[in-house]
């Protein structure tokens, strides 16, 4: 161990890189962690190598440390020299840095710490680097997971959403998957609601996986009735996407409408659309298939589902020799769900 201590002073920069990727991979065993603890001072000393290399290095290897508690007490006296990496010119250094930072919000007791980085953070969602724009943003998802956050997330909410319109599709993708995990908590609605035209902008993105994370949003959002004014609009451009080539945001689209249909308010919007829901029985795909079958098999559980259901029976019962034994458990099971609800009238169509 001594010997790959010297080696950080070493005046060959790769040599310097090794011994802490050395250092690195010895930390994921516990054995090490006890020879590991004593070299803490002088891998931290390595952030302020001359190499960014070696920097990032380093920054790599705290995050592998962080993981153990144990190390956080020797780590955590250090954070200030440790946010100072969200400046470094390299690129690959801040990434690893904000990564950095999402491991450790998962301990409580780093959060104190954190607090002071989030400028650091919010300031990273406007850095010249993708990869440092798309770190900061899922670092903010993480951290957006613990409630003692919110108040720091929610001023940050504004740059969050100025990240939809990223050029870099992977950002915006992360974005609408941040304010999915943010809407998790009703506190924050008030912070999304007056966003929300913003947000159904991203339904038209060029990027089918920001356009599939949108219409998960909104199924999410969904259950929340105070947003279902919001989303009223919206239903237009989700059934749009049930012909779109994405099979993944034609699944989204079918799920979404499924989280509609469970409140009555939604069914006057979708009735119009029946013909291109029904559509979707025929989808090469079996789950979108299958959903689309749950899907009216909730809508037959509200009170009034016979002018909605009653031109779907004929599809529903050809779903019963579908190929995919699930489509076909779902097509007995939406009968049975009409039968409970049914008067003899509605049951004499299926004869």
């Amino acid at each position: 161990m001594s010997r790959i201590l010297k080696s950080l002073k070493d005046a060959d920069k790769d040599v310097r890189k090794a011994a802490i990727n050395c250092l690195s991979e010895l930390s994921k065993h516990e054995k090490f962690h006890p020879l590991i603890a004593p070299a803490m001072s002088k891998i931290l000393e390595s952030l302020k190598d001359d190499s960014w290399y070696v920097r990032r290095a380093v920054i790599n290897c705290l995050s592998e440390l962080s993981k153990d508690e144990k190390f956080h007490p020797l780590i955590a006296p250090a954070m200030s020299r440790i946010l100072e990496s969200l400046k470094i010119t390299d690129e690959d250094v801040r990434r690893a840095t904000v990564n950095f930072l999402s491991v450790i919000s998962k301990d409580e007791k780093f959060h104190p710490l954190i607090e002071p980085a989030m400028s650091g953070i919010l300031e990273s969602l406007k850095d010249d680097s993708l990869d440092v724009r798309w770190a900061a943003i899922n670092c903010l998802s993480e951290i957006s997971k613990d409630e003692n956050f919110h108040p720091l997330i929610a001023l940050a909410m504004s740059k969050i959403l100025e990240s939809l319109k990223d050029d870099s599709r992977y950002v915006r993708w992360a974005a609408i998957r941040c304010l999915s995990e943010i809407s998790k908590d009703e506190k924050f609605h008030p912070l999304i609601a007056p966003a929300m035209s913003r947000i159904l902008e991203s339904l038209k993105d060029t990027d089918e996986d920001v356009r599939r994370a949108t219409v998960n949003f909104l199924s999410e959002i969904s259950k929340d009735e105070k947003f279902h004014p919001l989303i009223a609009p919206a239903i237009s451009r989700i059934l749009e996407s049930l012909k779109v080539d994405s099979l993944y945001v034609r699944r989204a689209a079918i799920n979404c409408l499924f989280e509609f249909s469970k409140d009555e308010k939604f069914h006057p919007l979708i009735a119009p659309a029946m013909s291109r829901i029904l559509e979707s029985l025929k989808d090469t795909d079996e789950d979108i298939r299958r959903a689309t079958v749950n899907f009216l098999s909730e809508i037959s559980k509200h009170e009034k589902p016979h002018p909605l259901i009653e031109p779907a029976i004929s599809r529903i019962l050809e779903s019963l020799k579908d190929d995919s034994l699930y489509v076909r458990r779902a097509a007995i099971n939406c009968l049975f769900e009409l039968f409970k609800h049914a008067e003899l009238s509605f049951i004499n169509l299926i004869e």
